[in-house]
């Protein structure tokens, strides 16, 4: 995806474009994902990737 994002130039087509193609499953992991970076923003990293469907936090 990042090669497909480039430079910059267009970048908002391409993410449009990816958006647009996901299914609701999809949707619902890229909001977790991001809700999850923000958290994580001041740290370097870490934290588990949610599955599909799955929720930061869902797991046992």
């Amino acid at each position: 995806m990042r090669g497909l994002l480039g430079d910059g130039r267009g970048r908002a087509e391409v993410l449009s474009h990816f958006v647009a193609g996901l299914t609701a499953d999809d949707e619902a992991t890229l909001l977790a994902l991001l809700a999850a970076a923000e958290d994580d923003e001041p740290s370097t990293g870490g934290g588990s990737v949610p599955v599909a469907g799955e929720l930061p936090g869902s797991r046992p």
